[in-house]
């Protein structure tokens, strides 16, 4: 849990995510650590009126819920910070399909991600060796997918299918399985390639309609 305090009417604060504003000084920041969904904390700040951002994230600094609040801290007194947290609406999901047959680009490509009511999300992957593998594998197991989803996403209860085309113009799909709890637990998990039973295959024909030559005017 990162806490941010910026003094009031010193500077025009920027989101902490950025780092980066006009005539922006660093905040007053701290970290406390939950530990089995328990955390304790106390902070000591000069005597001033602050604007707070707070932001509970996972292990890799994804942002899971986020609050901004206000407090006055009063010299050689004590202050209570109210705080009230709003889930993200987005989660930054990041996953290799283990068994997923074809070759791939070797720096990146597209992919895409439906669901059984329609919504599409796009997304992108790349060479796993980006993201600490080893050796150069082209592979469908060694390719890495990221996808901006929702952050209550389930790809069970969605009917979640991946769809992403290999080097030959194959294309494949996978349904997916996964939750958010699957996406915390590292900067890439797993899943296994499962065909997904609601996916089938369009043949393309192509032809050229003929159009008569039109004669010259003399």
């Amino acid at each position: 849990m990162s806490f941010y305090f910026y003094p009031v009417n010193e500077t025009d604060p920027p989101i902490p995510t950025t780092g980066k504003g006009k005539g922006w000084n660093p905040p007053l920041s701290f970290e406390l650590k939950i530990e089995n969904g328990r955390y304790f904390g106390e902070f000591v700040l000069p005597a001033k009126e602050y604007t707070v951002c707070v932001l509970i994230h996972d292990a890799n600094y994804n942002t899971l819920f986020y609050a901004n609040s206000s407090t006055s801290v009063v010299a050689r007194q004590e202050s209570v910070l109210n705080i009230l947290f709003y889930l993200s609406e987005y989660f930054s999901y990041n996953f290799k399909i283990l068994g997923l047959p074809g070759q791939y680009s070797e720096d990146y490509g597209s992919a895409t991600i439906v669901l059984a009511n329609g919504s599409v999300y796009y997304g992108s992957y790349s060479n796993s060796n980006y993201w600490g593998g080893k050796g150069k594998s082209l592979s469908g197991s060694n390719i890495v997918f990221n996808f901006w989803l929702p952050i209550n996403f389930d790809g069970a209860s969605d009917g979640a299918m991946l769809m992403v085309m290999s080097n030959n113009n194959t294309s494949y799909a996978s349904a997916l399985d996964f939750n958010i709890l699957d996406a915390v637990g590292g900067e890439v998990f797993e899943v296994d390639y499962t065909i997904d039973e609601n996916a089938g295959g369009v043949w393309v024909e192509t032809s050229f309609a003929e159009y008569p030559e039109e004669s010259g005017k003399g």
